[in-house]
């Protein structure tokens, strides 16, 4: 079971980083909309800023999936057994 706990410790962690990641990126866009309707170029610093936030976690959600990926995976095909494909 620890390994089952192990696994849902990291998928919670991993929907919290992509919750943050969502929430930057709506508020990323919802700037950029507003800059661009009100003609505003004050306001594209700060744009370009949450961009690269929003990108570096996207990259740290994606190392966080194959890492995880990788502790969960069985090791061989021969420790495979038929039952952990059923649902």
């Amino acid at each position: 079971m620890a390994i089952h706990r192990h696994f849902e410790d990291q998928l919670q962690e991993l929907k919290g980083r992509l919750v943050t990641m969502g929430t930057a990126a709506e508020s990323m866009i919802e700037r950029a909309v507003k800059s661009l309707l009100e003609r505003d170029a004050t306001r594209l610093p700060e744009v370009f800023k949450t961009e690269e936030d929003v990108n570096q976690l996207h990259m740290e959600v994606d190392e966080r999936v194959i890492n995880g990926w990788r502790s969960c995976a069985p090791r061989s095909p021969a420790s495979w057994s038929a039952s952990a494909t059923r649902p």
